[in-house]
């Protein structure tokens, strides 16, 4: 009775309220087909099957929490992983200033671990998911697997606080076409960071196979967020109108390499360097 009781007081959202919506009907389902045996036709029997019915329900709720409460810790250790990964890229590049004769007090070193902290990542579960799956590749280049997760988390970092704002104020920022466009640069860079594996992992076709795949998924996952966030946007434009500050952007049209650096998956083929822009802070 507790795990029922705790899902309909304390739980909220849009997850619980559908899985409150399915109790509810379960519930009615389980009781309807005991009332209709002739055997519980009788009071004392059908409070039974009243009993029976809730203990029946307030199990399925106990295994659907423990179920979701297990993929919540899997998600987490997931996060923590990659969260140690980058704070490892970290230590190597403190080492590296600090070999090179610079120093950094304290103080800027904590800034700079607060500053990689993947503090939005949290809010995709597919993909917290997906950037654990390819974390092998760290070890063929650690700078561009830590680009691709900062940049990552940058771009849901944008939506997030696009809702916050909206939570807070019920209106959109007003800069959020600029927040568009930079969530649509740090895809084309993170999208580049990811094609740059090909020139470190093993020279083999299944490698190169296994990293144009890679590309594709990571294209329909973070262009995901980026629909979601051109959504705000256009809603943005639909509250406050047309004006000389409006900017139409087609997320459509934009490409996922940077024009400049539109490469062959085949290394040795158009091998331009590129430039990243400044992750958003």
């Amino acid at each position: 009775m507790e795990n029922i009781i705790t899902l309909f007081t304390k739980e909220h959202g849009i997850y619980k309220n559908m899985f409150k919506f399915y109790v509810i009907l379960l519930f009615i389902i389980i009781l309807y087909i005991f009332t209709k045996v002739d055997l519980f036709n009788k009071s004392i029997y059908i409070l039974i099957a009243f009993i029976f019915t809730i203990y029946i329900i307030n199990t399925f709720v106990r295994f659907n929490q423990n179920n979701l409460n297990d993929k919540n810790k899997l998600l987490h250790v997931k996060l923590e992983t990659l969260q140690s990964k980058i704070y490892q890229y970290i230590r190597y590049k403190i080492s590296t200033l600090t070999t090179n004769g610079q120093k950094l007090n304290p103080r800027n070193i904590q800034m700079l671990y607060e500053k990689n902290k993947l503090d939005a990542l949290y809010i995709d579960s597919n993909m917290i998911t997906f950037l654990y799956s390819i974390l092998p590749l760290y070890q063929y280049n650690p700078q561009e697997f830590y680009l691709l997760v900062k940049g990552t988390n940058n771009i849901l970092k944008l939506k997030h606080d696009i809702e916050r704002f909206y939570i807070a104020e019920n209106d959109y920022p007003e800069n959020i076409h600029e927040m568009l466009q930079i969530a649509i640069q740090l895809k084309t860079n993170c999208m580049n960071n990811l094609h740059n594996f090909i020139y470190t992992v093993p020279k083999q076709n299944k490698m190169y196979s296994y990293i144009d795949n890679i590309l594709i998924t990571y294209n329909i996952l973070i262009s995901r967020t980026i629909k979601q966030i051109h959504n705000y946007h256009s809603d943005y434009i639909k509250l406050h109108g047309i004006n000389s500050n409006t900017t139409f952007i087609d997320i459509n049209t934009s490409k996922s390499f940077d024009p400049a650096n539109n490469r062959s998956l085949i290394p040795g083929k158009n091998g331009l360097k590129h430039s990243f822009i400044d992750l958003y802070p």
